[in-house]
């Protein structure tokens, strides 16, 4: 296995503005446009964590239908991570048990679940740190407003 970072797809390199030309891929083959279908299984919880990664993906025109195991993925992610958070906000972050305290289970699998959801949406460039480094052709910058007052 490779070592060092998860290569990121040349798309989200040009919508994040790679300044090194030659880190770019001219021959990356063009994945299907398309939303994939939904995947049987998925209970409630997973199925509008499907349906709203889905949405983010196809509003920053990166969604193909061949991203649907991935998607697949972060929907049970998401939809453990929030069993588990109701069981903690039900039972707490410690519970007795033989007379000892000890911590939750729930407590670990959830956070095991927040630290793989948050992996899978910097994968999918869907964080506040990864979104920061999108550059969007043709989008007006916040900062043009500004600029044409001091001008």
């Amino acid at each position: 296995m490779p070592r060092g970072r998860t290569p990121r797809p040349t798309k989200l390199k040009i919508l994040q503005g790679e300044p090194n030309k030659d880190r770019i891929n001219e021959n990356e083959p063009d994945a299907p446009k398309g939303r994939p279908p939904m995947p049987r299984g998925l209970d409630a919880i997973g199925k509008k964590a499907w349906v709203g990664l889905c949405e983010s993906l196809e509003a920053l025109d990166i969604l193909s239908v061949v991203d649907g195991p991935a998607i697949e993925v972060y929907a049970q992610t998401y939809s453990g991570y929030h069993v588990a958070r109701k069981h903690v906000e039900k039972y707490g972050q410690v519970i007795t048990e033989n007379g000892y305290m000890k911590r939750n289970p729930a407590c670990a699998e959830m956070h095991q679940h927040k630290g793989e959801l948050l992996r899978l949406l910097t994968e999918f460039g869907l964080t506040p740190a990864s979104r920061s480094r999108l550059v969007v052709p043709g989008a007006k910058k916040a900062f043009d407003v500004l600029d044409e007052l001091l001008a």
